[in-house]
């Protein structure tokens, strides 16, 4: 397999508006906004780095941590996507797509479809709820050519951006058949959902201060 998708897109996010009012007496996310690194084309729409991003989410995840994970909602919205999750892990195990994924991107001299700049789809809201579930978001790049959450053992992340959960190249669209699509669909549908509630719910929690 060789295809490939994605190339650094632009993609306008919530922390560029509501995030920055919500913290802007805050000395490191004050810092972090100032330094947005490229743009889409347009002087005015600074893009900010995955780094800053990561500081961002860890400053929301220092302040707000606690009170995010006693929130009755968000606390069942967590619960309900660790399900919705584990149902589309054993799905795409169930129909090799994981594994094809893997040795694509092991044997294609290019790399896979998470290639370089796929992080630029992940927003600060994006990254606090996978701290919120466990994740360590310490480590850097481990390849240039690859996402910046890409590690030897695929994404480091748990909760994915809709591209990353939805994308099939075409040849994996075609291997497992409509039938096969089908469960996929039926499978992701779930974890997509509540994605967005639980990323709602916490955009207006925070919002409400």
């Amino acid at each position: 397999m060789s295809y490939k998708f994605n190339r650094g897109c632009w993609v306008e996010s919530w922390e560029e508006t509501r995030l920055r009012a919500a913290l802007h007496e805050n000395d490191e996310v004050r810092g972090a906004s100032a330094r947005g690194n490229c743009t889409n084309g347009s002087p005015e729409t600074p893009m900010l780095s995955i780094e800053d991003k990561i500081q961002m989410a860890r400053v929301l995840y220092v302040q707000w941590g606690r009170a995010l994970l006693e929130d009755t909602g968000i606390r069942g919205l967590l619960q309900r996507l660790e399900r919705d999750m584990g149902f589309s892990h054993e799905i795409m195990h169930l129909l090799w797509i994981d594994s094809a994924c893997a040795r694509c991107d092991a044997a294609a001299p290019e790399g896979s479809c998470c290639s370089r700049g796929l992080e630029n789809k992940y927003d600060v809201v994006l990254l606090l709820l996978n701290l919120l579930m466990g994740v360590s978001l310490d480590r850097g790049r481990s390849r240039e050519d690859s996402c910046f959450f890409l590690g030897p053992q695929g994404c480091r992340l748990r909760v994915r951006s809709l591209l990353c959960i939805e994308y099939l190249c075409p040849e994996l669209e075609e291997a497992p058949g409509w039938e096969g699509l089908l469960r996929i669909q039926g499978a992701t549908g779930g974890e997509l959902e509540t994605s967005f509630l639980l990323c709602d719910a916490v955009k207006k929690r925070i919002a409400s201060v």
